[in-house]
């Protein structure tokens, strides 16, 4: 089974809508160890499933609970519910395979993060 990769609404927006795209993730800083190495270790060359984050919306009584959350909400309706984790979106639900091919770190860090700029590319054709 691929990895999964948690990701926010914009992101999801950018892997669904492009063949390749690039998006910054963040990872924990492991004192003694080399940031670039771990993070490179990590994704580079990976396959990964990458789902749309859901929401829940709703018009007067009318309520929907499969809504991405990185596709505009439609007029007349309003979100009554956060969009759901990236760690609890299911596998069977509309996602993508990508592939990192490539892995840059930034120096930015905060706290006990650092982040990461990761290049993705569609597996074929990309959607399951």
């Amino acid at each position: 089974m691929k990895n999964k990769l948690i990701v926010d609404r914009n992101q999801a927006k950018e892997i669904r809508n492009k063949d390749i795209c690039q998006i910054v993730v963040n990872m924990r800083i492991r004192d003694g160890a080399n940031n670039q190495n771990r993070a490179t270790k990590k994704f580079l060359n990976q396959v990964f499933w990458v789902a749309e984050p859901l929401c829940s919306i709703k018009c007067g009584q009318e309520k929907f609970y499969g809504h991405f959350s990185c596709d505009p909400i439609p007029e007349g309706w309003s979100r009554y519910t956060l969009d759901r984790s990236g760690s609890r979106v299911n596998f069977g639900e509309h996602r993508f395979l990508v592939e990192c091919t490539e892995v840059k770190e930034f120096s930015y860090s905060a706290g006990k993060l650092f982040s990461v700029l990761l290049t993705l590319k569609k597996v074929n054709g990309g959607a399951l």
